[in-house]
Order: structure tokens, then C-alpha cells, then sequence
């Protein structure tokens, strides 16, 4: 399929779940589709539906009304054309890193000896040659994630889901994690349904992203990101203005004080430069604390011994 034409397509897609107290609706009436060869990322707040809409397109869980569509052909089972890596790396202990990249060829019923050495370079290529042996407690957490997105790629998929893979390491190492991905997307010209909490990340990854409201989950905003590929990580002006336009649309939906007034900080941070929000220069020439439940005026408040 060339680049440019829609691989994933979501349609009024709608997820209700049956509880106790009632229904809950996750997700509410999403359209979008990933063109093949692009990097989409998903943003927004906890709770909003974005991992239950990975396992949609996964065909590992039937929505409640609409369509989602591979390569042309309704969803309508578990997709075995895709790779899935999660937020933990699920490796299986007794195994070494090697064996637990070829699990998947093994559960697929095919020859692991076939993909013995695609898997030596998968890892090489992440920076794991020499750790093919190790088992999963001899290794750190980020060396984990590698081995799980090695395991995702091993039989080769032209889809690629990625529910919060970076959620659980520590900054550096997700730094690391966001250019190992970037440069073995780009050699190998997969689609990638990105979810991330993290706007940076799925700034510097992506070709497009789209932001979901509260739940009910629906598309808030798709932002285009057009910056110049491979990216560094090094801080530019541009790229800074693609984070302030998405993190503005999430001040706009939270609804939540406390949350608007730290993206409200990260703006001044930036120099940000939204009408909405107070400038730089007004804030540091009347210095006031953010608007928060506990301190309405946003004033700053008198030492203990002034009260």
C-alpha cells in the first residue's frame, strides 16, 4: 500500500460498558484515519478512552456502535497484522531477551529458527547486542521496553500500536526510547497509532495529533506537526510552538482548575504567546500565584507572622 493512502479507519465509533452503577461511556462518536507510513499520536486526560481505543483497533475488544477498518476490511476479530507494545513490558522471566522476542513467532505456530536472526538484528539494533542472553531481571526497565518493541516487530507488521510505552521509565531513558523508535519507524516505514500523556513526545514523533476530550472520549482537535525529519532533541523555537498549540487545547478542555493553572505555568515557562493566558512580562512585573480552589485571588499569600 503506498504512503498517503488511509490504512486505519474509525467511523462514529462508540464504546459503552455495563456497570453496576450504569453504563459508562468511553468513547463517543470518533472519526479520524491514519494514513499508511504515518506517525499519529493520541493525547488527552486519564480516562478518556485512548487505550480502550488501541484495543478496538486491535479487534480485541467489539464496539458498541460504528467501524474501524484495516487496510480496507472491517475489524471484526483479534488482528494478527499488528504489533502491540503496552506500558510494561511484559517478559516472561524464565526466558532471555532473544526467546522472548521470538515468543510471538513461536505462539504463531512458525519456525523460530527462521527469525533467529532477525531478532539478533532487531536488538542489535536498539543498542542490545551482547544482551541476548540476559534474562528479564539482569536488565533495566528501558532495556525491557526494548526487547517488548522488538517482540512487537519480529514478524514484520505494517501497523504498530504503542499504548503509553514510555509511561513507566525515567526522563533520560524516554529521551533514549523517543529516538530508538523515531529511527526504527523511519528505516522500516511502518504506521504507528502513538497514545502518550506526554505532549513533547508526541510532538517529536509524530506527523499529526489529535487531542481527546474528557470522557466521553470524542476528537477534540488534529494538529499537524510540520517539522523537518530525523528530529533532535534538542529545544527549537518550532517545535515549542506545536507543543504550546496542543497543550492550549488541553487547558481549554480541562475543566479542572488545578490542571489549567500548571499548563497555564508551562506557557509562561515557554514564553507563550496566547492571548488567553497572561505574557511573561505582565507576570513578572505583578508577580501572583495561579488561580487555584484554596487561593482564589491568586495573591501571594502573607508569611504566617502577618496573618
Amino acid at each position: 500500500m503506498p504512503n498517503g493512502q488511509k490504512f486505519v479507519e474509525v467511523s462514529d465509533l462508540v464504546r459503552v460498558f455495563a456497570t453496576p452503577e450504569g453504563e459508562v461511556r468511553a468513547l463517543d462518536g470518533l472519526s479520524f484515519d491514519v494514513r499508511h507510513g504515518e506517525f499519529l499520536s493520541i493525547v488527552g486526560p486519564s480516562g478518556c478512552g485512548k487505550s480502550t481505543l488501541a484495543m478496538l483497533i486491535a479487534g480485541l475488544m467489539r464496539p458498541s456502535s460504528g467501524l474501524v477498518a484495516l487496510g480496507g476490511r472491517t475489524v471484526d476479530r483479534p488482528q494478527t497484522n499488528l504489533g502491540i507494545v503496552f506500558q510494561n513490558a511484559v517478559l516472561l522471566a524464565w526466558r532471555s531477551a532473544l526467546d522472548n522476542v521470538l515468543l510471538q513467532v513461536e505462539m504463531r505456530g512458525l519456525d523460530a529458527r527462521q527469525y533467529r536472526h532477525s531478532a539478533m538484528e532487531l536488538l542489535a539494533s536498539v543498542g542490545l547486542e551482547g544482551f541476548e542472553k540476559r534474562l528479564p531481571h539482569e536488565l533495566s526497565g528501558g532495556m525491557k521496553q526494548r526487547v517488548a518493541i522488538c517482540r512487537a516487530l519480529i514478524h514484520d507488521p505494517p501497523l504498530l500500536l504503542m499504548d503509553e510505552p514510555f509511561g513507566a521509565l525515567d526522563a533520560l531513558t524516554r529521551d533514549q526510547m523517543t529516538l530508538d523508535i523515531q529511527g526504527i519507524c523511519a528505516r522500516g516505514g511502518k504506521t504507528v497509532l502513538f497514545i502518550t500523556h506526554s505532549i513533547t513526545e508526541a510532538v517529536f514523533l509524530s506527523g499529526r495529533v489529535i487531542v481527546m476530550t474528557p470522557r466521553p472520549g470524542r476528537i477534540d482537535g488534529i494538529f499537524d506537526v510540520e517539522l523537518p525529519r530525523p528530529r533532535r532533541l534538542a529545544v527549537r523555537a518550532d517545535r515549542l510552538e506545536h507543543e504550546q498549540r496542543v497543550r492550549v487545547q488541553v487547558l481549554v478542555l480541562s475543566g479542572d482548575d488545578d490542571v489549567a493553572d500548571d499548563f497555564r505555568e508551562l506557557h509562561w515557562v515557554f514564553g507563550g504567546r496566547v492571548s488567553r493566558l497572561p505574557p511573561l512580562r505582565r507576570r513578572l512585573q505583578s508577580p501572583r500565584l495561579p488561580r487555584r480552589r484554596d487561593n482564589p485571588s491568586g495573591r501571594m499569600p502573607c508569611a504566617p507572622s502577618c496573618r
